[in-house]
């Protein structure tokens, strides 16, 4: 069973990668990525309303299916607003070590699975990760990291660290219900839906400051950008990511989830780029792939 939370974990980073695939896309052909997230976020939702309503999820203890979803949800107002935080963190200084800082909370879900819940990291696992840590730093060090504008330094500083936190609280709320079995009865396609709804309600928060700019964002491109992420979203929400979440957690390895959905992320969307886009690989590059993959197997080892 573990080795198929691993398998799914894997595929999630996958999904993670088409994300950024369709988003580097959108943004090339200036569509405004806020609003493709909130069109792919509403028909995800409406989806999942849908089906939960054909098959509502099995009777639970309300408080824990309340605290379940409220996770998730929060994990879904505060992913929208990493995405708002890190361009701005991109528009005022050096691009790739805002994204290594960025990327890096992903150690914090680990040590709350560690510290907090009591799994056994042992050494393998701290060196995985110690050398997924050294392949941001790569990632960052093959990016150009001189600014393409001016920007300000305390800005750059500030929200690349706050950021820092962001994430490692995203991926730890998303996770947290794995580790309770009574949460189970909570089900992906709930899960996924109040994720949407976080997201939705984050766009409805930053939208506020500028709505003139938000109407004008809902364009045709932006509803087709929307459609194929939602797909994805679907695919991954419902099927994938919940189900691996669990079956790590109730095997004593949730510590590791975010960790390697994270790596796979940057491996495969780094062979994108290779083939794909046909960019070559610098020896840096080359090397925090080598690590990534390394890492992520060091990190699914069952024994300590």
């Amino acid at each position: 069973m573990i080795a198929l939370g691993i398998l799914l974990m894997v595929l999630t980073g996958v999904g993670w990668a088409a994300a950024g695939v369709m988003i580097s896309a959108g943004t090339t052909k200036k569509i405004s990525i806020p609003e493709a997230l909130c069109y792919s976020s509403l028909l995800t939702g409406i989806v999942a309303a849908v089906l939960l309503w054909l098959r509502p999820d099995q009777p639970a203890d309300g408080h824990i299916r309340l605290l379940a979803l409220t996770s998730i949800a929060a994990a879904g107002f505060l992913n929208f607003l990493h995405l708002e935080m890190m361009s701005i963190a991109m528009r005022n200084g050096p691009n790739g070590i805002a994204w290594a800082v960025i990327q890096s909370g992903m150690v914090v879900p680990f040590l709350v699975g560690t510290i907090a819940f009591g799994e056994k990291a042992g050494f393998t696992r701290f060196v995985g990760l110690g050398l997924l840590l050294v392949a941001l730093a790569l990632f960052a060090r093959a990016r150009d990291n001189s600014p393409q504008v001016q920007g300000n330094r305390k800005i750059w500083l500030l929200t690349s660290g706050a950021d820092f936190f962001c994430v490692g609280l995203i991926q730890t709320l998303n996770n947290l219900p794995s580790y309770f079995q009574a949460a189970d009865t909570v089900s992906t396609v709930s899960r996924t839906f109040a994720l949407q709804v976080g997201a939705v309600g984050a766009w409805l928060l930053l939208s506020a400051f500028h709505p003139r700019q938000a109407v004008r964002g809902f364009t045709r491109g932006a509803l087709l950008l929307g459609v194929v992420m939602a797909v994805n979203a679907i695919l991954s929400g419902f099927f994938i990511q919940y189900y691996g979440q669990n079956i790590l957690a109730q095997s004593g390895f949730g510590a590791v989830a975010s960790p390697i959905t994270s790596a796979s992320c940057l491996i495969w969307f780094t062979l994108y780029s290779t083939v794909f886009l046909k960019e070559k690989l610098s020896l840096p590059s080359r090397l925090a792939l080598a690590f990534c993959i390394v890492g992520v197997v060091l990190m699914s080892l069952q024994w300590h």
